[in-house]
């Protein structure tokens, strides 16, 4: 796992600041994320998900802008970065009958997992010891399963932050507090 604080530059902040985390961004909502209604989100698609080796196709003019950053990430720290199998950013909001979504992974194949907050708020990320072998990717919110994971590492979401770890660790977020967003920017690739 690599975490790095302050990675974003001065030019990819003014982006952020001035256009994404604007009322005016294009967020689209997610009806059930997870196979549960119980957690809306809205997303917006930087990629669509290549679940069976598509050449990953930009949805958005903001791809440039985080492709570019994790590849100088990947750079920086001697990471293999070869393509894209998802890119979104993500809005969530807080829960009041749950304090985390369902453990999941992404994919059953070896992925990274990066993750880019996008500001400063609630709602860790969580990593669990657990990877992903077979079976099913999702492990319900209510399943006694859920009691059986062990938190490897919670990562705070801070404003400029990167986190990359295993993508085949099963993985959460908290939600946020009452009066929180919850945005950041969510990739997979291999």
């Amino acid at each position: 796992m690599i975490i790095s604080k302050n990675f974003l530059n001065k030019e990819e902040f003014k982006i952020i600041d001035n256009e994404i985390l604007q009322n005016t961004f294009p967020w689209y909502h997610f009806d059930s994320y997870l196979g549960r209604r119980i957690f809306p989100m809205v997303t917006h698609t930087l990629v669509k998900r290549c679940d069976n080796g598509e050449e990953p196709m930009p949805n958005s003019k903001y791809y440039y802008l985080f492709e570019g950053v994790i590849k100088r990430f990947c750079k920086q720290h001697n990471v293999s970065f070869t393509r894209f199998t998802r890119a979104a950013l993500n809005f969530s909001m807080s829960n009041s009958k749950y304090s985390f979504v369902c453990p999941h992974v992404d994919f059953t194949f070896k992925h990274k997992l990066l993750i880019i907050y996008l500001e400063d708020t609630s709602g860790d990320t969580i990593i669990f010891d657990k990877k992903y072998t077979k079976g099913k990717v999702v492990i319900d919110i209510e399943s006694p399963r859920v009691k059986k994971l062990k938190v490897l590492k919670r990562i705070k979401p801070e404003r400029g932050k990167v986190m990359m770890c295993d993508g085949l660790h099963f993985h959460s977020f908290g939600f946020c507090k009452h009066d929180q967003l919850r945005r950041i920017g969510v990739f997979t690739f291999v």
